[in-house]
């Protein structure tokens, strides 16, 4: 079942769509990463779309269908597995010599359905600092480092109990799309990081 997940993430969506679309290894090319937004960035929004729906699905299939084939007695463990086996699939594709993207769109996936609630902070959030900077980088960190907040403090006041098991791996699942953006981390510290302009809706205006 694992091994399942890890080959459902490792589904290369934004790989297929430079092949399809005559760019070649979409890798070669903008940031470099297998993603959405870098989808977006080279093939624009006919591309970047079914790319960012398929990775998203990608890591929501594999806990809500693919982890129930270890049958009912794992319970919360196998959708966990399922999990984890889709991030790093998508973050180590074993069909693109494990060079793959930064988790975020497949880990969003795979943690609204082991904890749907978590959906609303993470995406206001993340969009909130997408439209105002247009940097996808730091929309994306701190996107990551308010899901296992958002699990501790969300659910319970729905009335919903918190699971240790699934608070571990939010844990572990944002350390992991943080450490993947180390590099991304450095620019945003130095002010090199490149701004996405088609998605920064709202820019300050200039002083006449």
């Amino acid at each position: 079942m694992l091994f399942l997940c890890y080959l459902a993430g490792s589904f290369p969506s934004a790989w297929l769509a430079g092949k399809l679309a005559g760019k070649g290894d979409i890798r070669a090319a903008g940031s470099g990463n297998p993603g959405a937004t870098n989808t977006l960035r080279v093939l624009g929004w006919g591309y970047a779309i079914p790319v960012l729906v398929l990775d998203t699905f990608k890591g929501l299939a594999s806990v809500l269908f693919i982890a129930s084939l270890a049958g009912p007695e794992l319970g919360i463990a196998a959708r966990i597995l399922g999990a984890s086996g889709a991030l790093l699939g998508h973050a180590f594709p074993v069909f693109l010599g494990f060079r793959g993207g930064k988790g975020v769109a497949t880990g969003a996936g795979a943690l609204v359905a082991l904890a749907p609630p978590i959906l609303g902070p993470c995406l206001l959030l993340f969009a909130g600092l997408m439209v105002t900077t247009g940097l996808v980088s730091l929309a994306s960190i701190a996107a990551a480092l308010a899901i296992l907040p958002s699990y501790l403090l969300l659910v319970p006041a729905l009335g919903a109990r918190t699971d240790p098991a699934t608070a571990a791996f939010m844990g572990l699942a944002s350390a992991l799309v943080i450490l993947l953006h180390r590099r991304n981390i450095a620019r945003l510290l130095s002010g090199t990081e490149s701004r996405f302009e088609k998605l920064r809706l709202l820019k300050k205006r200039r002083s006449p």
